[in-house]
């Protein structure tokens, strides 16, 4: 977790209502691949760059096993589906293979290097803004991307190439 950003956006919040922690609206992510982020200030616009990935992880919450259901860990779940979704958005024409691969990779090195514009690079960046506000440890984050790998793996068996980016593109769609 990244303790300065929490203080920097709780500070540009309460300048901006008059009460501490309020509201985390307003705030952009400028570069995806570089982490940089754009908050707005009483002054005008507050520039920050999220830490390395491998500096972020905390102490978790100590359970023996992440549920995609508990609430603890719903957003992360949801911050990694989301910019799996995002992806097949911007590219139709990506697969479940490309997804399962991806994960497999992350669940073995969450600091993997990928090139620019590979889901990859983008589930790295998403889990940078998620880490830098919420307590996950390593292994949390691990076993979450494993537990996604393992949905990949039941919804293209069922229903082919693209079964489970259809159905979490379904899921999303729902929800907004």
């Amino acid at each position: 977790m990244d303790q300065a950003l929490k203080d920097l956006m709780d500070k540009v919040s309460k300048e901006r209502t008059g009460k501490e922690g309020e509201t985390r609206g307003g705030v952009h992510l400028l570069n995806k691949a570089r982490g940089e982020l754009e908050l707005p200030g009483p002054n005008g616009k507050v520039l920050y760059v999220l830490k390395p990935l491998a500096e972020l992880y905390g102490e978790g919450c100590g359970v023996a096993a992440v549920d995609p259901m508990d609430d603890r860990f719903t957003f992360l779940f949801m911050a990694i589906e989301e910019e799996i979704v995002g992806c097949y958005d911007a590219n139709p024409e990506l697969t479940d293979g490309v997804v399962a691969l991806t994960l497999d990779r992350l669940a073995r090195n969450l600091s993997a290097q990928f090139q620019p514009g590979e889901l990859g690079a983008h589930i790295q960046a998403k889990l940078r803004l998620h880490l830098s506000l919420n307590n996950h440890s390593k292994w949390e984050v691990q076993q979450a991307v494993k537990k996604i790998a393992k949905s990949v793996e039941r919804h293209t068996k069922v229903a082919g190439i693209r079964g489970y980016l259809d159905f979490i593109a379904g899921q999303f769609s729902r929800m907004r």
